[in-house]
């Protein structure tokens, strides 16, 4: 059958598509959120959700730090539209009317019409699962990474806007202590951050993002949520947060990521670590148990048998030593990608430099993993 992922060479964009105003001021408080340099008035005017998002010398009020912005009036939405407008930035009325009314799997009763607007969209469901390293390991790539997770956040943006139905939902690749005790384990969805509750606030109560809700907040909740610095959270089992975020046992009513996984939609998983998955090699005997193989197949069991319904894309270790790199290589974690459907697939470096990382974001990422695998 040929599944296994073939090398391709990698392209430089022609331009880089430009942020809109709304998506510009969520992706500065996103970045300022993970590099965690909030300094004097640099976020006045910015989009936020407490205070803490709006540095030591500014407060967060409706919605923005230091007030309503610039060029406002008080009436207006909090996207920057004036007068009764919605907090979308649309000027007509029902602008949420065009996302449809789907069944439990998102599928069945879906009506072929785009999110906004009414337009036929291009993607009927589509499931992503965001995987992030919450390790020590990764501090010393966490300024590039950031670059990379604002232009994937523009991505998801840009690519939603033809999709019916889309879940989101972000994990650890390893315990997720932010949750309540009994949604701590490895691969739960996360829900809130220090003492927010992202899921009550922005979420709807759910444990990922869908098109009912406010996805630039909601994410910024997500993404805000940092390190707790506890010894669990250096136990990295990628493969194991991917396989356990979609698995039965965690997806079943009343369970931590209850109705997140759609084993009718295509999936795209994207996820950054800077260890390879190695149980036999840990010092404490953590990792994924099994082999690469096996972990593809557990995702290909979920996701109905239909391989080319799976994306996946990776920032990881070189799989051999790197050069002027201090990350370990990650061959498990290579040998696990090659089995994935090479349209579908993309490994990025983590040792490169960060315009090359954004580069390959920026020309291959919505082709392969929304395009192509929503297409299938």
């Amino acid at each position: 059958m040929g599944f296994r992922a073939s090398p391709r060479a990698r392209v430089t964009p022609a331009r880089h598509r430009a942020l809109g105003p709304g998506a510009k001021i969520a992706s500065a408080c996103a970045v300022a959120a993970l590099s965690g340099c909030f300094t004097g008035t640099f976020l006045e005017g910015k989009a936020c959700i407490s205070d803490e998002d709006c540095g030591p010398a500014l407060a967060c009020e409706a919605g923005v730090c230091g007030g309503v912005a610039a060029g406002t009036s008080g009436d207006a939405s909090t996207s920057g539209g004036q007068g009764e407008s919605s907090t979308s930035g649309g000027a007509s009325e029902g602008t949420s009317t065009g996302a449809p009314e789907t069944s439990s799997t998102g599928l069945e009763e879906t009506t072929g019409e785009g999110t906004s607007g009414g337009e036929q969209c291009s993607c009927q469901a589509l499931d992503v699962l965001l995987v992030y390293d919450q390790a020590q390991s990764m501090l010393p790539y966490e300024d590039k990474i950031i670059g990379v997770l604002v232009e994937l956040y523009e991505i998801l943006l840009d690519s939603f806007a033809d999709v019916c139905s889309y879940h989101v939902g972000l994990t650890f690749t390893s315990e997720v202590l932010h949750n309540d005790p009994e949604c701590q384990g490895v691969g739960s969805l996360l829900t809130q951050r220090q003492s927010e509750d992202c899921s009550e606030l922005y979420m709807g109560g759910k444990s990922y993002v869908d098109e009912t809700d406010d996805l630039a907040a909601a994410l910024l909740c997500l993404v805000s949520a940092g390190s707790t610095g506890a010894p669990e959270e250096q136990n990295s089992r990628t493969a194991l947060a991917v396989t356990e975020a979609i698995s039965p046992e965690l997806n079943a009513h009343g369970a931590c990521n209850e109705g997140f996984f759609r084993a009718d939609a295509a999936l795209a998983i994207t996820f950054v670590t800077a260890e390879d998955d190695n149980r036999d090699a840990h010092p404490m005997g953590n990792g994924t148990p099994g082999e690469p193989s096996e972990w593809f197949t557990q995702i290909l069991e979920l996701n109905a048998f239909n391989p080319d319904r799976v994306g996946v894309a990776a920032i990881i270790p070189p799989a051999a030593n790197p050069t002027g790199c201090m990350a370990d290589p990650a061959p498990r974690l290579h040998e696990w990608l090659e089995f994935f459907v090479g349209e579908n697939t993309i490994a990025l470096d983590l040792c490169d430099d960060e315009q090359v990382l954004v580069d390959i974001f920026t020309s291959e990422l919505q082709q392969a993993l929304f395009t192509n695998t929503c297409a299938g």
